[in-house]
């Protein structure tokens, strides 16, 4: 059985993310032009004619008042659920740009040419379709995996409250008492089986945009023997981010003090020139921000792709 090169598969990403950073500006930009576009217009269509006044005065807000708590529920709901609705639908735009990179580090297909892509065909459909069975897997696994805490949490609150505590001394019981200690080791397992069943699923999505099918069971039997070998190459592919985001971080420091030396430099006679380097120096943050992000974006997408990639190819 093969077993996943942990250090070849971090290092392949991370370098992935650096020679793509321009590319991923190249493939990206009309997905999030489109995505602020569909962000804008659904902001305008929730919350255009909302009435905002319920919160005016939550001071003198009548609780009793069932008009005034529904009112009120309804903004909060319609807040909220307007903001997930927006990031749902705008995210949408970014799947032409995550399903290319995917196959691009799944060694698949090479980078489009031209300075625009947006493609939203059936591999692009299935990938969306993949996301949301794997959401519903993953809700379905912590339910499951969390049921038999909370099950003894509320056995050692019944308990307690049978033999004639009350209903807040019950829970105290229960938290502090035998109901507590099974919790906790019961929390523990029910962690343990969310994290083994979301590195089982690594390979899922780029399954699903490298070969456009939808190939779950396969993507699961492709991680089955692999598990240790998924938590040290997530552990060192985060600490070696994290590394990098160090190093990204001072050096933005430095570039700061950098242009707060030239400003300085140029003195108040030379005010023109001062506002130039701050202009410069801006410019330059903004620009190494931006690539900085697309390493993020591009090295993030290309991990578990090359984790498909090598099983794959060995498996």
């Amino acid at each position: 059985m093969h077993k996943l090169p942990v250090g070849e598969t971090v290092i392949g990403a991370v370098k992935f993310g650096f020679q793509n950073m321009f590319t991923t500006i190249r493939l990206g930009w009309v997905g999030f032009l489109l995505s602020i576009i569909v962000i804008g217009i659904v902001g305008v269509l929730v919350f255009g004619g909302m009435d905002f006044s319920v919160f005016d005065d939550l001071d003198d807000w009548d609780y009793n008042s069932s008009e005034e708590n529904m009112a009120a529920l309804h903004a909060v709901f319609s807040i909220y659920g307007g903001i997930i609705l927006a990031i749902l639908i705008g995210s949408i735009a970014f799947v032409p740009l995550t399903v290319i990179l995917t196959r691009m580090a799944a060694e698949v297909e090479d980078a489009p040419t031209g300075i625009g892509y947006f493609r939203l065909g059936g591999t692009e459909i299935l990938y969306i379709l993949g996301g949301i069975v794997s959401s519903i897997l993953h809700s379905l696994v912590v339910f499951l995996a969390l049921i038999p805490a909370f099950a003894a949490f509320g056995w050692g609150a019944v308990l307690s409250f049978s033999d004639g505590a009350d209903f807040e001394a019950a829970l105290d019981n229960s938290a502090l008492g035998l109901g507590g200690a099974a919790v906790i080791v019961l929390l523990i397992v029910g962690i343990v089986l969310i994290l083994w069943f979301a590195l089982r699923m690594t390979t899922f999505l780029p399954a699903v945009a490298a070969e456009g099918g939808f190939p779950l069971f396969k993507a699961l039997k492709m991680t089955g023997k692999n598990v240790w070998h998924l938590v040290g190459a997530w552990i060192l592919f985060f600490l070696l981010r994290y590394a990098i985001e160090i190093g990204v971080s001072i050096g933005f420091v430095a570039v700061f003090l950098i242009f707060a030396f030239l400003f300085q430099a140029a003195g108040a006679e030379m005010e023109l020139l001062g506002m130039l380097v701050i202009g410069a120096g801006g410019l330059i943050g903004a620009f190494l921000l931006l690539l900085y992000l697309m390493f993020i974006i591009a090295s993030s997408v290309a991990f578990p792709a090359r984790i498909y990639h090598h099983l794959k190819q060995n498996g």
